[in-house]
């Protein structure tokens, strides 16, 4: 089996697959102080509680956007499954051209949304990630990543707003109307239905400029993706576990890269 790793700024996603089965998934905090012992610790204990056995995983797969984190979760992994995991960067194939100034500036993160978009919807599609901050990218007809967006998401928003002197601390909840009748209530509704206008626009434009037609797949996941997912278009598929299908997609890709220490 293999484990998928997804290293974010505040959270580090992660899931067991048999072959491109999902076996089980989980989530622990991003915590920049602890050792690998430590994250081999948690990892055990997370995949047991889930009912998986981390002696049954052969391969390892890691995507992190948080270099500081890289190393210490990727010896976790080769402390607690004994294997060395192939860490997505430069170098990695990923199946698909990166129209980017400088493709290297492509996160691990965005790489894998791409993969796992393309790996399950085909070219051309739209990707969203809508977590502490949200992303938007498109992936053409031929297979290439064009480019995309980043702006502050739910959760950098609603921490923003809450750094005002007379305005809570709000946790994202669905809001029931643009009309907010209190504070809390107006905050979310701010945040929700205005990210959801400034993804739409980005499809939008997207389709436009690349000439993709109205029709073009669109694909959100991401931490508060399901709370977003019911304002945006009807087309608009939510897939929680993207990131770590396309972690677990490149893997097949670059094959036997994998070293197992046992």
């Amino acid at each position: 089996m293999l484990l998928a790793i997804n290293v974010g700024n505040n959270d580090i996603t992660a899931g067991v697959f048999d072959g491109e089965a999902p076996v089980c998934s989980f989530c622990i905090g991003a915590a920049y102080g602890k050792s690998a012992d430590e994250y081999a610790v948690l990892l055990r204990d997370m995949l047991e509680f889930k009912g998986c056995c981390y002696k049954e995983i052969t391969e390892s797969v890691i995507g992190s956007v948080v270099p500081t984190l890289t190393d210490t979760v990727r010896s976790a992994v080769t402390l607690l499954c004994s294997v060395y995991p192939l860490v997505v960067g430069p170098g990695v194939k990923t199946g698909f051209r990166i129209m980017l100034n400088d493709p290297v500036e492509l996160g691990a993160d965005l790489a894998a949304n791409a993969v796992g978009a393309i790996s399950e919807f085909g070219a051309p599609v739209i990707v969203c990630d809508i977590g502490t901050v949200t992303s938007v990218n498109a992936v053409d007809g031929d297979k290439a990543f064009r480019g995309g967006a980043i702006f502050p998401g739910v959760g950098l928003s609603l921490d923003a707003l809450g750094e005002a002197e007379l305005l809570p601390a709000v946790c994202a909840e669905k809001p029931t109307s643009p009309l907010g009748k209190n504070t809390v209530e107006c905050m979310n509704a701010g945040v929700i239905y205005g990210q959801a206008a400034a993804l739409s626009f980005f499809i939008s434009a997207y389709e436009k400029e690349l000439g993709l037609s109205t029709d073009t797949p669109v694909v959100v996941t991401g931490k508060y993706a399901d709370k977003m997912s019911e304002y945006l278009d009807a087309r608009v598929e939510y897939r929680p576990l993207l990131t770590l299908r396309g972690l677990c997609a490149i893997a097949r890709i670059n094959g036997k890269k994998q070293r197992c220490c046992r």
